[in-house]
């Protein structure tokens, strides 16, 4: 009796290869490792415009490392029918498309050395376990590090006037209604009229471009880090179609618990935004999540 070795050589490759997919739970990005190896996480965050979403700090028997993580959220696009036009060649549909979130993310991570220097860039397999895997790895001691308290600011303009002319509390609040409070106080004290809540920002700075469309107008850009928020504010402003894009000295204005680029172990939660909502109460989401206005 003849017997074939093939399928004993298949069946222990795939054995092989499944055994060691569900002990990875990375891989390293090659060429961005490469770039971004010994540069500041700081620096690599605003380059991409990035917040982690967690922070879990390890340790073994020779080093203390970081390992940030971000999710990044997926979207299905859908396409319907928002109307018909009928005429003399037959009929046109309209159709619009939209992004809905799935309910799922994709998790990268950066690992670094307890200075923020970067070691390497890695992405998820979907198999699996981060912490397992380290810790089978002889790491022993995997932790969420203690965040800072939130704390909040608001913007706010004289009513019918989201476009010329804002204002917002001076020092940082810790929740949001008493930075509504002190903003529109301020607003109403400066300019002489009614003012009503435009929006708030927390864990975050913001910049204002101001230019010229149609008459005076401005723009606003946010960011974990201030020279973010004006890359920000100024892109919107041309992306608009705005002249005469600019920031002024005044900003960044910054709503964060402690310096995020000087103090290396300044961690604090996801930046939120917050707008009017209905029934008087107000819409909080993390940034990125649906547009401000």
């Amino acid at each position: 009796m003849k017997y074939s070795i093939k399928p004993l050589l298949k069946f222990v490759f795939f054995t092989s290869i499944c055994g060691f997919l569900s002990s990875c739970s990375t891989y390293v990005h090659l060429g961005t490792t490469l770039y971004w190896s010994g540069k500041d996480v700081n620096e690599f965050m605003e380059s991409k415009g990035l917040y982690p979403d967690d922070i879990k700090q390890c340790s073994s028997e020779k080093e203390t490392f970081l390992i940030y993580g971000f999710a990044r959220p997926l979207y299905n696009v859908l396409e319907y029918e928002v109307g018909r036009g009928h005429h003399a060649y037959g009929t046109t549909i309209y159709t619009k498309k939209e992004k809905v979130f799935t309910g799922n993310h994709k998790w990268t991570y950066v690992f670094t050395d307890m200075n923020g220097k970067i070691k390497s860039h890695r992405a998820e397999t979907g198999f699996g376990d981060i912490d397992k895997e380290f810790k089978c790895n002889g790491y022993y001691d995997t932790s969420k590090l203690e965040l800072k308290p939130r704390t909040w600011s608001a913007v706010a303009v004289r009513q019918g006037n989201k476009k010329q002319g804002i204002w917002g509390n001076d020092v940082p609040a810790s929740n949001l209604a008493n930075a509504k409070k002190e903003a529109i106080s301020q607003c109403e004290k400066e300019s002489g009229e009614r003012c009503e809540f435009l929006f708030g920002f927390s864990n975050a700075c913001l910049s204002v471009a101001h230019a010229e469309k149609n008459g005076p107008t401005s723009y606003f850009g946010l960011g974990i880090l201030g020279q973010r928020s004006k890359d920000d504010a100024l892109a919107n402003c041309k992306e608009d179609g705005a002249s005469n894009c600019q920031v002024s000295n005044i900003y960044p204005v910054c709503s964060t618990p402690c310096d995020y680029e000087q103090d290396k172990q300044c961690f604090f939660d996801k930046p939120q935004l917050a707008k009017p909502g209905k029934n008087g109460q107000d819409d909080i989401f993390n940034a990125g999540e649906k547009n401000l206005f």
